[in-house]
């Protein structure tokens, strides 16, 4: 049996981790390791204009047969549109005639010089202008789910939770291990097993920090210094989404306890040996005509690579039939 939870019993279930990837590390590594995902080209920049001056940038792909459905593919940290897990997904949902956005949450990757402020697990009023952006892109007929990856897959559940009369044009939100309980998330990140992955990730926070335009010398000075994500939290995250402190921001973006009647059918996907995000608040997620819950008997941190390529995309696009309209 390759599930722990399978609240559908039309969604493939995981085939079992494929070798030479066994193990959580490995699953979560691979893309890293091989490299063998092609660039996505052919796509139209779209950027949005938001109220406190910053903007918004994502790039939108048209298949090139009719679209049957349109996918907004939200990254997860340190990452952007140009991340491997976003380019899988892009490459087999044109294949299967879906349309895609792949989005900059905001401040990242090519997105950083044009915002002031940066992305976080709490920032779902940001992913709520993609919705508008998509449905102008392929009008009003096609349905259209948010696929939203580690933070931003906190971020999507957040955006759903917090705005529920402001999804208009949205059916559907699909997060692939997400950091629904992020104390949790934050105590197994900064375990002795995950340091050099704890160190990778907040370089790479560091990095972007460098590039945030006008911030003040005294405050990078202060993030430079910071020895652990939890630091960077402290000294810039949590400020900057208006937390007073990193704890209060880990309690404010957590979703775990939120998830009792979704607003929009759900999909939540995740692996019981991610070495970054426990596994604990997904089997306590109750039951709901609303909410589905896949959870893998190994698969790793957005890894999920089984002997027919990789999973969690494979029950994306079978989920997403569910708003396909025929005849």
């Amino acid at each position: 049996m390759t599930m722990r939870r399978h609240d559908a019993p039309h969604l493939p279930a995981f085939g079992g981790e494929a070798w030479p990837w066994r193990g959580g590390d490995l699953q979560t590594l691979r893309h890293f390791i091989r490299r063998d995902i092609p660039e996505v080209k052919g796509g139209a920049r779209v950027v949005i204009d938001l109220d406190d001056g910053d903007r918004l940038l994502a790039e939108f792909h048209s298949p090139q047969g009719p679209a049957k459905a349109a996918i907004i593919a939200v990254h997860g940290l340190t990452g952007c549109m140009d991340s491997d897990h976003i380019k899988s997904l892009t490459h087999q949902a044109l294949a299967r005639n879906i349309a895609v956005m792949r989005v900059n949450m905001r401040g990242a990757g090519p997105a950083r010089a044009l915002a002031r402020k940066s992305y976080n697990a709490k920032a779902g009023a940001d992913l709520l202008p993609f919705i508008k952006a998509m449905r102008k892109a392929v009008g009003d007929d096609l349905p259209v789910v948010m696929v939203a990856h580690s933070i931003g897959g906190a971020a999507a559940l957040n955006m759903m939770l917090d705005y529920p009369d402001q999804l208009s044009g949205l059916d559907g939100v699909v997060s692939v291990a997400a950091p629904i309980d992020m104390h949790a998330s934050n105590k197994r990140f900064h375990s002795a097993r995950n340091w050099l992955y704890m160190r990778h990730l907040l370089a790479g926070l560091k990095q972007l920090a460098e590039h945030v335009p006008g911030i003040a010398p005294d405050l990078l000075a202060r993030v430079r210094r910071v020895p652990t994500i939890t630091g960077f939290d402290e000294v810039l995250t949590a400020p900057m989404a208006g937390f007073a402190s990193a704890d209060d921001y880990y309690t404010g973006a957590s979703t775990f306890h939120r998830l009792d009647a979704p607003p929009r059918p759900t999909l939540l996907i995740h692996a019981d040996n991610d070495p970054w995000i426990p596994v604990d608040a997904y089997l306590g997620l109750p039951r709901h005509d609303q909410l589905d819950v896949m959870i893998s008997r190994g698969g790793g941190h957005v890894g999920f690579h089984d002997g027919d390529g990789v999973w969690s995309n494979r029950v994306i696009f079978t989920w997403l039939e569910r708003f396909i309209r025929t005849g």
